[in-house]
This record gives C-alpha cells, structure tokens and sequence, in this order.
C-alpha cells in the first residue's frame, strides 16, 4: 500500500479561506519535481505549486515515512496478519466479531442489556419458546389412536 496516497494535510488557503487537502504523495512528487529541475519554481511565477507543496514536508520525512511503513507491513505480514487502516478511531480491545464472542465479550453483553429489555448481541431476539411446536402430520395423529 502507498501509505502516502492515504495521508493527507488538512490545510487552509490563507488567500480565500476554503479548507483542502494535500495528500503527502502530492507533496513526495513536489519534491521530486524540484529537484529534476522544475522550470516552473525558477521562473517568476506568483505562486509555484510545487515550490508550496514541497514546503509543507521535508523530502528526508516522507522518506523516512515511507521506510518506517515498509518495515511495518513487513513484520506484520511475516506474523500472518494484516493491516488495517480506518477513518474512524479504534479503542484498544476493539475486534471484528468474528467466531463466537469471548466470556469478556459476553459478560458486557450481559451487563449492557440488563434488565432484558434489549436482547445481547449474539441473539437474533428470539427464543426457541417463542417458537409453537407444529402439530404432528395427520397420518401420524391416526397411528397413536
């Protein structure tokens, strides 16, 4: 995965106003940009994207990004797991409910849906005395008799 192509700088235009986002990937192609001899930063241009862009990350941190992330996903490929990136924040014990729920797991369950107001979340929300038996098939009445 191109980590860079995942993180991005939240910034604001300090001409209009108007929130945006640069994604570091942006800002690693900025420096390079530069340093193939863009002709762009040495003319004399109001605003040279790449020029802006290089500035907001130095080159040897996205590098040094870069390497810190290929050692990550290395050792946690060779444990046999993966990663997982998410927008949203992931509290310590969080895990996907694959397989059946933990005791911990369940005794929260308990806990939480105490009294049963709410059924726990391993249930469908009914039970089997829910359920009415069905009548044994006609045939079957006649035999007993």
């Amino acid at each position: 995965m191109n980590l860079l192509e995942n993180i991005a700088i939240e910034m604001t235009c300090p001409s209009c106003g108007v929130r945006y986002r640069v994604s570091l990937d942006l800002v690693a192609r900025a420096h390079h940009a530069l340093h193939a001899g863009c002709p762009v930063a040495d003319a004399h241009v109001r605003e040279c994207p790449q020029a802006t862009f290089a500035k907001l990350a130095s080159e040897g941190a996205l590098d040094e990004l870069v390497r810190a992330w290929a050692r990550v996903e290395h050792e946690i490929a060779s444990s046999g797991a993966g990663i997982v990136i998410s927008s949203e924040s992931i509290a310590p014990g969080d895990a996907a409910h694959e397989g059946p729920p933990s005791e911990r797991e369940l005794d929260e369950a308990l806990e939480e849906s105490f009294p049963a107001s709410d059924p726990p979340f391993w249930t469908s929300g009914w039970s089997r005395s829910d359920v009415a038996p069905s009548p044994p098939p006609p045939d079957e009445q006649h035999d007993e008799e």
